[in-house]
């Protein structure tokens, strides 16, 4: 029997858990991977380990009534609603701390650890999205809107 990720992922996200009034909103578990959704009233938070990149993969999101936060653009917004926190502390932190750092076994240890630097970049990086301001996101879509042009994934204006 594998054991489950659920509680490891809890336990490294308790640090910014209390702190930013955040609450488990949605777990889930498979073979492939463990998520698991932390919400406030502003912000929600992904954490995803995912087993076929053997990576984490951490999400903000900016909470908004019956707007689904995963749409790329909902129609009634010009801004993106969510972003990769990689991508957040690439432009804010002056080292790239955990920012693409992989897992290299289902090592409970290895996956607490490296969430843990997580929790302690979001807290030192992120606490205004955390918090509710989004400010920075207008900045985000801009760089993502410019990436995909880059790439021809989006038509110029």
């Amino acid at each position: 029997m594998i054991e489950s990720y659920i509680p490891i992922i809890r336990a490294a996200m308790q640090p910014i858990i209390h702190h930013f009034s955040l609450r488990v909103s949605g777990e889930e578990e498979t073979t492939s991977y463990a998520e698991v959704l932390f919400t406030n009233t502003t912000t929600g938070l992904r954490v995803l380990v995912d087993w076929a990149e053997f990576r984490p993969f951490l999400t903000v999101y900016r909470l908004t009534p019956g707007v689904t936060p995963d749409s790329d653009r909902p129609v009634s917004h010009k801004q993106r609603l969510s972003f990769d926190v990689d991508m957040l502390l690439a432009l804010r932190a002056k080292s790239l701390g955990p920012v693409g750092k992989m897992l290299g076994s289902r090592d409970t240890s290895a996956v607490g650890n490296l969430l843990g630097e997580y929790a302690d970049a979001l807290r030192e990086h992120a606490s205004d999205v955390l918090r509710g301001d989004f400010m920075i996101f207008a900045e985000l879509d801009r760089r993502v809107s410019e990436r995909a042009k880059e790439l021809g994934l989006q038509p110029d204006p």
